[in-house]
């Protein structure tokens, strides 16, 4: 049993330790269970950005069939001169249970490597605690930090990185989304620094004087107005969010007292053509090449709350001999 949360590999209930890289090859097969995956996908999600020789590849499959035991060579197959899949069915369960805390952080640490931003509070309701709001010690400003550890998390903040990047060269100052700043992919935690924009759409309507019933019915049209915008501009530059829900929709209240709507979390996102990346001169996305059709979204669809709940997945392959 694969376990995306706790980013753990189990062999019949046995914990089994597992390199990163062989972990990151079975995740990649997984979400396209059943279907084949080139090797110069493995090689842009598992290594992007790197040259590597094909023997790197072949070193972690090989280990990844040893951790899986004898059934390893039927479960993850050889596709000669193409790739790899998994050769069994596939099963995805989401757990309903609020994510553990991923990181130690606690209101008044400092960001690591940052040492002039103070954390002032965890942000979200997916209990990770990987999304912080900050304050500069020495000037009064906030800014949002979005951290990573395990390798498929750094590649969401380096997709949103990259769609962030394409945005603001095809739209400028028309951009919907929420600015980043500063980022960092070199040494964990891993973490995108991006401007604080406001509250998310359930905080901003919460906070409202009466509620957002209290606001004019004219006002409320023009923030689904604005928000139909900001995803329409995301589309005209080729990006699909994949993720649209409340949490995902910032509103800052300037002093004028007109709502200025952006999106955020594009780390799901995806292009209509990946040719823009590399048009703008942009890398390190995480798109593999030849792909035309997304992946399934980390997260799944958003429900009426309080029920919704951001739920990791499990994914084992249906084998004889149960090895999760």
């Amino acid at each position: 049993m694969f376990d995306e949360a706790a980013w753990s590999l189990s062999v019949a209930g046995r914990l089994v330790e597992l390199e990163g890289k062989p972990l990151q090859v079975l995740h990649e097969l997984l979400l396209s269970a059943g279907e084949a995956v080139t090797k110069a996908e493995l090689f842009d999600t598992v290594w992007p950005g790197v040259h590597v020789v094909e023997a790197s590849l072949t070193t972690a499959v090989s280990k990844l069939r040893g951790a899986l035991g004898e059934q390893g060579g039927d479960i993850v197959q050889t596709l000669p001169r193409i790739g790899y899949r998994i050769g069994v069915p596939v099963e995805i369960e989401q757990l309903s249970t609020p994510l553990a805390p991923r990181f130690a952080f606690a209101p008044g640490d400092t960001v690591p490597g940052r040492p002039q931003w103070v954390l002032e509070e965890a942000l979200g309701d997916s209990g990770a605690g990987d999304v912080w709001r900050a304050r500069h010690q020495k000037v009064d400003e906030t800014r949002i930090f979005k951290f990573a550890d395990a390798p498929d998390r750094l590649r969401s903040l380096r997709r949103e990185v990259a769609l962030f990047r394409l945005m603001r060269n095809v739209l400028g100052d028309r951009r919907p989304c929420v600015d980043i700043l500063e980022w960092n992919f070199d040494a964990p935690p891993y973490f995108i620094e991006a401007a604080d924009a406001g509250r998310d759409m359930r905080a901003w309507a919460g906070g409202l004087e009466g509620g957002l019933t209290a606001m004019a019915l004219d006002r409320r049209i023009a923030v689904v107005a604005d928000l139909a915008r900001a995803v329409a501009a995301a589309h005209g530059a080729g990006v699909l969010h994949k993720d649209l829900k409340p949490a995902n929709v910032l509103i800052e209240t300037p002093p004028d007292g007109n709502p200025v709507v952006r999106l955020a979390d594009f780390g799901s996102g995806w292009l209509l053509d990946q040719a823009a990346l590399d048009l703008h001169g942009i890398s390190g996305g995480g798109f593999p090449r030849g792909r035309t059709k997304p992946r399934p979204a980390p997260t799944p669809p958003p429900i009426a709350p309080p029920r919704w709940r951001k739920a990791p997945r499990r994914a084992w392959p249906r084998t004889s001999t149960p090895w999760g």
